[in-house]
């Protein structure tokens, strides 16, 4: 598990060079820098949603997503971060800026989650009621 946080004062050039990830888990180093949760956030999670979405995989790219904006949102960073990331929109709802989550992927991605979990709970109730007609 990886705790996210600012980089530490005390860190010198030797222990930014030490690798991110599972280098840094294997090295007992769980801290990740700011910069680390950055390149993250801005280069790996945008990956990671396209390839989720490629794959139909839609739980997974609906997490990526809700945890990048959760990271941004905790840490704080400034509206143009946020504006890059998730895009910006005017007053009229008119797409001023395109983020590196797509906003249709994001609402596609959305739809079929919604209608994976409608199926679910719809089987989850008919086999109820089956079983109460077979009590009765």
């Amino acid at each position: 598990m990886y705790r996210l946080s600012p980089m530490r004062r005390d860190e010198d050039e030797t222990t930014k060079k030490a690798g991110t990830g599972r280098e840094k888990a294997e090295k007992g180093d769980l801290m990740l820098t700011e910069k680390e949760i950055r390149d993250k956030l801005f280069e790996d999670y945008p990956v990671m949603f396209r390839q989720s979405m490629s794959a139909k995989n839609w739980f997974r790219a609906r997490n990526v997503v809700d945890t990048a904006r959760k990271v941004a949102l905790f840490l704080q960073f400034p509206e143009e971060d946020l504006d890059e990331l998730f895009g910006l929109r005017g007053d009229r709802g008119e797409m001023i800026k395109q983020g590196r989550f797509p906003e249709e992927e994001i609402i596609r991605c959305d739809d079929e989650v919604r209608k994976i979990q409608y199926k679910e709970n719809r089987e989850m109730m008919q086999s109820i009621r089956q079983k109460y007609k077979k009590d009765a």
